[in-house]
């Protein structure tokens, strides 16, 4: 082996060394990359550790700006459900938290970028109080805002505003508008003395009866006004904002004391306060700031800043309003409060299902509605209580006849027909009792009803009353068989015996008392107490309801007595004034209701402590008429309907004369003349009984018509109708052909067209019977007969009746008849010609003259007729004996009946155009008594004779009576021979001249009926205690043969030509 030198060792080993420093360096150079690759790749990791970071704050920080975004959110929507909840019924809608501003919280605080502005909420009504210091603009704005804002989230008419302000800023004066509905919705007193509305004190006492009053509602079972209310669902009660302005003002510690125990309570009961403080430093001692802050949240405004008690941290804004600010929201409100309804209370919700199974033997309980969740019930007649009649007011359109309707059928649907009687009267329209009365659509009736009056009027509750009085003294007289001294121990000691209790219920009672003269008035007045006085020991209860109590002269100095009377008062909503006459002075509750059906029960004459609101139940036709229907068939069998009367309604003679008909009364042993229905408690129609009694006869005195009705307007006239309803009545009760009816007919075309006097005679004449008509031109001439008559009718033969219509203008009753030469006082005669002028040579035969009635000239058929002439007197032609349109030169009038007599007027016995001499001007056709065809020449022996002749027949009648001597006759004597007249004057003044004129006889006519008129006529020829006012659709009525008294009755009134072909039909169709 070669040596290995030195120089080899050391160029080895410097081999070795370049190769381990090649080595080295390539594992420094690796170790360097990885170094740098290493801390680029820390570098990179720790970039990204801090982006990831920065990417996780950044989400932390959204996410964290949105939580407090969402809890910004959130805090509004509970502000907003606080200040504006949804509510099923906005009747209960109510300020209970208000939104006064806004409160800030700094946004860098929460590591926002924005500040947030959050609601500012206080509790208000309901809840609590607010209480304001400064005395600045702001805080006047701020007081404002307060009331604004309550007014506005509150639903009208359920918050009253009630202000002390002692420096007269007049704070509500920018609400007035809500006063424009009810005056007492704003007030605002100065003092703080004052009674009532005048004061503070009356204030703080008013507050104190709402806190009481609204306690006794709430009876432990809710905390609060709102709680309540909504759980009931309906307004109870009221709320009211007071505002006390520059608090304490002149008030004295001791009003302070008696305020702060009064608003620590108050707002739960719904009354809550805004005391505003002008200068807290200039408050008396005894007025704690302090004290008066923990009253409700409170709010400083004397600095730049303002401030309140819930938190120093965050500065607030409050929100104020200008006064024109402030009264456009008032306005808004205003306007809203028209279209408000309640909510319904079903009438069948609050009816117990009773089905008749209660007694009235110890009071009469039904019910009105709902007072809060409670039915709102009433008892009368009890002897715990002793409260047996009721008061009932309520302005125009507030629901009074709605009230009356749940009182009646809530009574109804507990009691059966003998346990409870009522009497319905209605002096407006009618319309309320109208369906409890049969109709031609249904026979239903309510079975308890014993009498309904629609639009009744001060004579029908004449009679009322007097029935009335009747049962009262009908009921004592059996008490007193039992010693007993009132119904409910009579029933206890009868319990078998029926004795129902009677309820009385008049609406618009004051036209009762104010529908006369002055003593008819107080007449009524004095009836209507002393019934409601005494009744009550009977078991007869009064309900009186009206629109107004004031104003009722007849009660000027007696309303006390009669309202005494009457414990039990129920306003609905009304005037201040009327609410007040209602209950008591100071009393408005039933002024300052703001709903339609919601009523004030006061239980204690209307004392203050003694109301309660309720709302009465709604009773819809369909209901009650379901209920009646029901009841009807259960009792149709054995209960007769009511006795209804309609004071506007004609008296409807068909349908009477078919139910009398139908029940036999018509005809029989006893004839009556049927009249008219009586303003009276009496089913029966008026009737006039038909015998030989002297002076049985009817005087019908009065216009038809009412002297306002129009020209045009002449039909239904009730004279006319009296009379053909006397004729029909007759007629129908008779045996066909067994009686006559003479028909003396002086009225005008117009008068006989629209009363359908010509169809009423056919109808006549349809029943069977003989009818003569008399027309006005021969009118005379009948009653110039009357004697004749009188003596030729016996009391045996058939019955006759006389008719006159309009008897004054047939003529002059006063002319004593002129008899021709060949009349006798006993039967008229013509002799031959040549008898009547002997001297003259003269030769007419009786045929030659014309003694014929004129052809449109009805004849009596009783006249006498001889040689031939027709049966009228000599001269009653067109163109008798010659001598033209004038008879014997009498003008129009035949002899003896006429407008001149012998010797008097324009063409008498040789005076005038027409006359015995032979003028030549003699009218044309007219034929000369001397026979010559020569005008001219006529014989002196002839006229000579005739007027001898003339003169002879003046002689033997000189003495003869005058037509009215002759009818005074008939009417002294003819009733008593079966002659009945009825005749019709169709004015008082007529009558009371032709009665006086001709000295009538006493007792003429047994029966007298006066329409329209007055009431000193009525004296006149009534009697002086006769009362009456000539009102429409009436009649004033009197038989002197068992009525001590004149009557009012609706008389019949013509019937049209339909109506009486269905009538005659009817009467022959049941014969």
């Amino acid at each position: 082996m070669a040596a290995v030198t030195l120089a080899t060792l050391r160029e080895r080993i410097a081999k070795q060394c370049e190769e381990l420093k090649r080595v080295h360096a390539q594992y420094l150079g690796a170790l360097e990359s990885w170094s740098t690759r290493e801390a680029q790749a820390q570098e990179a990791r720790t970039r990204k550790a801090k982006a990831d970071a920065k990417r996780q704050l950044m989400v932390a920080k959204i996410r964290a700006t949105d939580a407090i975004t969402s809890a910004v959110a959130d805090a509004a929507s509970r502000a907003k459900s606080l200040t504006e909840p949804k509510i099923d019924n906005p009747a209960l809608r109510v300020a209970e938290y208000v939104e006064l501003g806004r409160f800030r919280i700094d946004g860098r605080k929460a590591d926002v970028n924005d500040d947030i502005s959050m609601p500012l909420i206080a509790p208000l009504l309901g809840h609590g109080n607010i209480v304001v210091t400064g005395d600045n603009p702001q805080a006047e704005g701020f007081v404002r805002a307060i009331i604004a804002t309550a007014i506005e989230h509150t639903e009208p008419n359920q918050l009253q505003l009630v202000a002390y302000d002692p420096s007269y800023r007049t704070p509500l004066a920018p609400f007035s508008a809500l006063a424009q509905e009810d005056q007492n919705m704003v007030r605002t007193v100065q003092a703080a003395s004052g009674m009532g509305a005048n004061g503070l004190n009356g204030i703080i006492d008013e507050c104190s009866e709402t806190l009481q009053r609204v306690g006794n509602i709430l009876q432990g079972a809710e905390t609060t006004l709102v709680s309540y209310r909504k759980k009931v669902g309906m307004p109870v009660e009221q709320y009211t904002l007071v505002t006390l302005y520059d608090y304490p003002g002149e008030i004295r510690e001791e009003e302070h004391r008696r305020l702060m125990k009064l608003i620590a309570e108050a707002p739960r009961y719904g009354i809550s306060f805004i005391i505003r403080i002008a200068d807290p430093t200039k408050l008396p001692e005894w007025c704690s700031l302090s004290e008066i802050q923990t009253l409700g949240t409170s709010f400083d405004l004397t600095h730049r800043t303002p401030t309140w008690n819930i938190s120093n941290t965050f500065p607030i804004e409050l929100r104020t309003l200008s006064a024109t600010e402030a009264a456009q929201v008032a306005a808004k409100v205003a306007e809203s409060a028209h279209n408000l309804r309640l909510p319904i209370v079903d009438f069948n919700e609050v009816q117990p299902k009773h089905d008749w199974g209660m007694s009235t033997a110890n009071g009469i309980t039904f019910a009105l509605g709902r007072e809060g969740i409670a039915n709102a019930e009433i008892t009368i007649g009890d002897e715990r209580s002793q409260k047996h009649n009721i008061l009932v007011t309520g302005a125009v359109g507030q629901g009074k006849s709605n009230l009356l309707k749940v009182m009646i059928y809530s009574m109804c649907s507990r009691y059966s027909p003998d346990e409870l009687e009522l009497y319905l009267l209605d002096f407006k329209d009618g319309v309320t009792l109208a369906p409890m009365a049969p109709s031609r659509n249904s026979p239903a009736f309510l079975p308890q009803a014993r009498i309904l009056g629609l639009q009744a009027d001060q004579n029908f509750g004449f009679a009322v009353l007097d029935y009335m009085r009747k049962e009262i003294e009908r009921r004592s007289r059996l008490f007193k068989q039992v010693d007993v001294d009132n119904i409910a121990k009579y029933r206890a000691k009868r319990p078998n015996e029926r004795m129902p209790r009677i309820v009385v219920i008049i609406d618009e009672f004051q036209m009762l008392l104010k529908g006369g003269n002055s003593d008819l008035n107080s007449e009524a007045a004095a009836k209507l107490e002393e019934d409601v006085r005494l009744g009550r020991a009977y078991g007869i209860h009064v309900i009186l309801a009206s629109q107004t109590i004031t104003g009722i002269q007849a009660l000027a100095n007696s309303a006390d007595n009669l309202f005494g009377q009457f414990p039990i008062r129920i306003g609905l909503k009304n005037s201040p004034e009327q609410a007040q006459a209602t209950f008591v002075q100071g009393n408005l509750a039933a002024a300052r209701l703001h709903y339609r059906g919601q009523a004030i029960v006061n239980y204690d004459y209307g004392a203050l402590d003694s109301n309660h609101t309720i709302m009465v139940a709604m009773a819809k036709d369909d209901q009650l008429n379901n209920l009646q229907e029901q009841w009807y068939k259960r009792v149709k069998d054995s209960t007769t309907g009511p006795m209804v009367f309609d004071g506007t309604k004609p008296a409807d003679l068909a349908s009477d004369l078919i139910d009398l008909q139908r029940d036999g009364r018509l005809g029989g042993r006893v004839t009556r003349a049927y009249l008219g229905r009586p303003v009276a408690v009496d089913p029966n129609p008026v009737s006039f009984k038909i015998d030989d009694g002297m002076g049985r006869h009817i005087a019908v005195i009065g216009n038809g018509v009412s002297p306002n009705a129009l020209d045009d307007d002449q039909d239904n006239n009730m004279g006319i109708g009296l009379l053909e309803a006397t004729g029909l009545s007759l007629a129908a009760s008779c045996v066909p052909g067994s009686a006559k009816f003479v028909i003396i007919d002086c009225l005008i075309d117009r008068d006989r067209e629209f009363n359908h006097v010509e169809e009423w005679i056919q109808a006549m004449k349809d029943l069977g019977h003989d009818v003569e008509v008399v027309k006005k031109r021969d009118a005379i001439r009948w009653f110039d007969k009357a004697d004749q008559l009188l003596m030729q009718h016996r009391e045996s033969d058939p019955p006759m009746y006389v008719m006159v219509f309009a008897i004054e203008r047939s003529g002059d009753f006063d002319h004593k008849p002129m008899p021709l030469p060949f009349e006798t006082a006993t039967a008229p005669v013509v002799p031959a010609a040549s008898s009547m002028f002997p001297d003259s040579g003269l030769s007419v035969a009786a045929n030659n003259l014309d003694l014929s009635w004129d052809d449109n000239i009805s004849s009596p058929s009783n006249a006498p007729s001889t040689n031939g002439a027709s049966s009228s007197d000599l001269g009653a032609g067109s163109s008798d004996l010659g001598f033209g349109s004038s008879d014997l030169g009498f003008g129009s009038s035949d002899l003896g009946a006429g407008s001149s007599d012998l010797g008097a007027g324009s063409s008498d016995l040789g005076i005038g155009s027409s006359n015995l001499t032979g003028s030549s001007t003699n009218p044309a056709g007219s034929t000369n008594l001397a026979g010559s065809s020569n005008p001219a020449d006529t014989t002196s022996s002839a006229s000579s004779s005739l007027n001898s002749s003339l003169n002879a027949g003046m002689n033997v009648y000189s003495n003869e009576p005058t037509p009215r001597e002759k009818l005074f006759k008939l009417l002294s004597t003819g009733s008593m021979v079966n002659i009945h007249m009825f005749i019709w004057w169709s004015n008082a003044t007529g009558y009371e001249t032709f009665m006086q004129n001709g000295l009538g006889p006493t007792g003429a006519f047994d029966g007298k009926i006066l329409l329209y008129g007055t009431h000193e006529q009525a004296i006149r020829i009534d009697s002086p205690t006769s009362a009456w006012n000539g009102a429409e659709n009436r009649a004033l009525y009197k038989d002197v043969e068992g009525m001590t008294s004149a009557a009012i009755m609706i008389p019949y009134q013509p019937l049209n030509p339909q109506q009486l072909r269905d009538l005659v039909k009817e009467l022959r169709d049941a014969r």
